[in-house]
């Protein structure tokens, strides 16, 4: 199922591009006359059996525009050149988003790991600015790394004091 916001996308963009080809100066030359499923007459955009055909090649065209390029059809046109950009423009900064937002799951899924991992970190700063010897740097790392294997990132001791006493209770039992 293809997320809401790119479908309305997409359905604006397609409409564009419909716009686009009704307004072409010279028929021969744009996208109307040159569709594989063509060719469109201007006038079949406004009613016909050939305006779900139109609509469907359009959103087509779209949709390859914005997620791989704009494949087999081209802009032949000024008009036609300028919106495959803004399609191909759309598609990666869409894409961008969608790296990031993946990202930033990825990142954030585990926060024990990425609370440990800072924790380390601070110790690893404060082992090196005071200069201990190998040896103890060593074992304060590990022991740290260890305590922050069994901690957890949540403060318990919170979470405990916000529950009713009745829940608490089947909680502590159950731990």
């Amino acid at each position: 199922v293809l997320p809401k916001r790119a479908r309305v996308l997409w359905h604006f963009m397609a409409c564009l591009w419909v716009y686009v080809g009704r307004n072409t100066e010279n028929e021969d030359n744009g996208w109307f006359y040159l569709d594989p499923v063509g060719p469109f007459e201007k006038s079949e955009t406004t009613g016909g059996s050939s305006v779900g055909k139109i609509y469907f090649s359009a959103y087509y065209f779209c949709m390859r525009a914005m997620s791989n390029g704009a494949g087999e059809l081209y802009g032949n046109t000024v008009n036609e050149r300028v919106v495959i950009m803004i399609l191909e423009l759309s598609g990666a900064l869409t894409f961008g988003l969608i790296i990031a937002s993946l990202t930033s799951i990825v990142t954030s899924r585990d926060k024990n790991t990425q609370h440990a991992q800072e924790e380390r970190d601070a110790v690893a700063s404060f082992v090196s600015t005071h200069k201990f010897p190998k040896d103890i740097g060593r074992r304060v790392r590990r022991h740290f790394r260890q305590y922050y294997q069994r901690k957890s990132a949540i403060d318990e001791k919170k979470i405990f004091k916000e529950m009713s006493p009745l829940l608490r209770l089947e909680v502590s039992s159950h731990i």
